[in-house]
């Protein structure tokens, strides 16, 4: 996913506007654009996506995307596969910051978003008129799956242009389908983006390795048989991802004798 500032008409006359690309489908998407699809009255710009791109944090001034009632740009938050825009940079009566929000940044699993702020009514007791670093908690929604396919249609149309895909398909032929790929989000359409454990080859204890993503919670399981009634067992706490390399250490009485490991994947509560 690529996000970008352009304008509208490509004309001076129209202001800036926050833009995505899926780089799957190369698809153009007006982000900041009202419920209704009206894009904002006024500039947008700075914007940052989530790891799986499905939230897009910017600055605007426009007051059809929740900056009504002074003239100053705040920072808000889009979820595209929901299609709503939520303020950020707001008061505790829910009015937008008295003054600049702005150089907003997201996490990874697009939970949270960090920004600079000069607004005096975001929290209580700051008069000093100087600049703060403020954090926002994103609330999420479940995502829309219009035709109960168990893929999310934001996801569907990211990866895939449309909503014809299914579930099990296994269009790269990594060996995970589609809704493997999604709880992952690992890309359905790459071959090499795939769930895959690595295990060190000797030393004790031994290290699981895999390459971890924002906005997954993984579990290591461990079976000491491989059949249809294996009986799998959470191995260790939770491990919270991020993009980059993970790792596990084995204890060693389970590293010894016959093991068999799964590793299960599921979106950050």
């Amino acid at each position: 996913m690529i996000a970008y500032v352009r304008r509208q008409d490509r004309s001076l006359g129209t202001p800036p506007q926050v833009w995505a690309i899926p780089v799957a489908t190369r698809v153009e998407e007006l982000v900041s654009r009202s419920p209704s699809g009206v894009p904002g009255s006024t500039e947008s710009r700075g914007p940052r996506l989530s790891a799986d791109g499905r939230f897009v944090t910017y600055r605007t001034a426009a007051p059809e995307l929740g900056a009504a009632g002074n003239p100053w740009p705040q920072v808000v938050v889009t979820d595209r596969y929901a299609g709503t825009t939520a303020l950020l940079s707001r008061a505790a009566d829910g009015t937008p910051g008295s003054s600049l929000s702005t150089l907003a940044q997201i996490s990874g699993d697009g939970r949270w978003v960090a920004f600079t702020t000069f607004a005096d009514t975001l929290l209580a007791g700051d008069h000093n008129g100087l600049g703060d670093v403020a954090i926002a908690r994103v609330d999420a929604s479940a995502p829309a799956d219009s035709d109960s396919d168990g893929l999310a249609d934001g996801w569907e149309r990211d990866h895939f242009g449309s909503l014809d895909a299914t579930a099990s398909a296994d269009p790269d032929g990594d060996g995970q389908g589609n809704a493997d790929e999604q709880a992952a989000r690992t890309s359905p359409r790459h071959v090499e983006s795939v769930l895959r454990l690595q295990i060190s080859p000797e030393g004790v204890p031994l290290e699981v390795r895999w390459s971890g993503m924002a906005g997954v919670r993984y579990q290591l399981e461990h079976a000491t048989h491989l059949n249809a009634d294996s009986s799998w067992t959470p191995l260790g706490d939770p491990v919270t991802g991020y993009t980059g390399a993970l790792r596990v250490s084995l204890p060693t009485a389970t590293a010894s004798g016959s093991l068999f490991l799964r590793l299960a994947a599921q979106p950050t509560p």
